[in-house]
């Protein structure tokens, strides 16, 4: 057999919840601009007056190499220095290095030395 459900109660006041009770609203009055957050907090610090800044290296673009020029390059790839180093020292880019080095015959390949000065 099947049960029948039982009738619903109608709502009443007893179920109803009360509504919430608002407070009165304030009267509007004029506020003052308050300032800006962390705006009293920062204070301005005077920098050191910096001196001009140098160069990172001289420029030889489109000139020609010197023989002086050179033999510091010689003796940098002896010291196996490298690459980017060499273009910073004698103010030419990484490719021109590499370019001048191909047309001297050198190679930037670190000479095979056994480890920890070992003979």
């Amino acid at each position: 057999m099947a049960r029948k459900a039982a009738p619903r109660k109608p709502a009443t006041s007893r179920t109803k919840k009360p509504a919430a009770r608002r407070a009165t609203p304030k009267p509007v009055t004029a506020r003052k601009a308050a300032p800006k957050r962390g705006a009293t907090a920062r204070k301005t610090v005077a920098k050191p007056a910096a001196a001009a800044p140098l160069p990172k290296s001289k420029r030889n673009t489109r000139t020609s190499w010197s023989p002086a020029e050179q033999k510091e390059l010689r003796t940098l790839i002896k010291g196996n220095t490298p690459t980017r180093v060499i273009g910073l020292k004698l103010g030419r880019s990484e490719a021109s290095v590499r370019s001048k080095v191909q047309k001297l015959g050198l190679s930037l390949m670190p000479p095979n030395r056994s480890p920890y000065n070992r003979a």
